[in-house]
């Protein structure tokens, strides 16, 4: 057995709690939160030898029931958020070893997840994380690009007065934070209303803003 083999057997015999629960809630098409409270009530977890594993080098380690015992209670009361807060613990995951699962799953009629599913769950995680991150860098380029055509437009005030220019360059400069990132922006519904409202123009005014506003910041 070459060292890839090795390793992937030895981190495959260990099952996280967060993700055992995680699993389980959708096999079972139960609530989180619920999932750790029969648990809790059928005492099953208990029964198993508990381990804590280094995640950065995959050390394994005995460890008593107290952390499985801290995790069961909190997703049982808060479901995923407790998943989600910041632990000061990240570098050790609390869990099992699959083959002593195994045997008590069994005899409770419950079907341990197979270890390829853990896999296919942290990529199917992973893969959402990056697609909320992209969208969000995207709107912030949209936000930085609006800013930019802003700040970088020809100072023409200077030769063009008036109060009802003075309140179109106002209208141009507020969109950006108003709206940031944003281009599908609908002209009737959201930003010619947002104008009147904000500024105080005219039904005249907000119908002529709103279409070079549309037109210089390219909505769509």
């Amino acid at each position: 057995m070459g060292l890839r083999e090795q390793l992937s057997a030895h981190d495959e015999r260990f099952i996280c709690i967060h993700d055992l629960l995680l699993l389980l809630a959708k096999g079972e098409g139960m609530p989180i939160h619920e999932v750790a409270r029969a648990f809790i009530l059928n005492g099953l977890l208990s029964k198993a030898p508990h381990q804590l594993r280094n995640i950065f080098t995959g050390e394994l380690l005995a460890c008593t029931g107290d952390e499985v015992d801290a995790v069961l209670y909190g997703v049982s009361q808060d479901g995923y958020a407790y998943l989600q807060r910041p632990n000061s613990a990240d570098s050790m995951n609390v869990g099992f070893l699959r083959e002593d699962l195994e045997a008590l799953m069994h005899e409770a009629g419950i079907t341990l997840p197979a270890a390829a599913d853990y896999a296919a769950d942290e990529r199917s995680q992973d893969l959402d994380q990056a697609h909320q991150r992209i969208a969000e860098l995207e709107a912030e380029v949209g936000r930085l690009r609006a800013a930019l055509e802003v700040a970088t437009m020809p100072d023409i005030t200077t030769s063009i007065g008036g109060e009802t220019f003075a309140k179109l360059m106002k209208v141009i400069a507020a969109y950006p934070q108003a709206y940031p990132g944003k281009t599908h922006v609908k002209l009737d519904d959201d930003l010619r209303p947002w104008i009147k409202e904000k500024f105080g123009c005219s039904d005249r005014e907000k119908h002529v803003f709103g279409a070079i506003v549309a037109q210089h910041f390219k909505l769509e």
